[in-house]
């Protein structure tokens, strides 16, 4: 059998191909590392998020997550049914709810961080400790130009 691995000769070199095929291959090695957990890449991020910024109300992570209303409450009722957060009627405001992460949530995220960790090592193997930073840094600078439109594109 041959080799699938592209030679320099026959590789895409533009900056939007290159992140584009990283992008697909770090979703699915990220979403290979998650199903052991049951949860899915947008699910785990509202754990992590919920542990980055303490509770939130749902109308916060529709905007923080750049997701739609209706998806967002599917993803919330799949993660309420599994004991991992709860949603809760906002005193100052009856019609909001506050969505915040419980004790198995907590432990959950644990989880979810060791497993990212763990498909990021697998990406990033090939880089040194100094090329990790600048690839980040240089990450977020694009990150900042794409605004939250991305979530559009699925």
């Amino acid at each position: 059998m041959t080799s699938r691995r592209l030679t320099p000769e026959t590789r895409f070199t533009q900056p939007g191909f290159l992140l584009n095929k990283v992008g697909f291959v770090a979703r699915r090695w990220i979403a290979d590392a998650l199903a052991p957990l049951g949860l899915n890449g947008r699910e785990a991020e509202i754990l992590l998020r919920l542990r980055a910024t303490g509770p939130l109300s749902q109308r916060q992570l529709i905007d923080q997550l750049a997701v739609d209303p209706s998806n967002l409450v599917t993803m919330l009722n799949r993660l309420e049914a599994a004991g991992l957060l709860e949603r809760t009627r906002d005193a100052a405001d009856r019609r909001r709810h506050i969505v915040s992460i419980t004790a198995a949530g907590r432990a959950k995220r644990d989880a979810v961080d060791a497993a990212v960790r763990s498909a990021e090592e697998r990406l990033l193997s090939g880089l040194t400790g100094p090329e990790r930073t600048t690839l980040q840094r240089l990450l977020l600078k694009v990150d900042e130009r794409t605004g939250p439109a991305w979530a559009d594109e699925d």
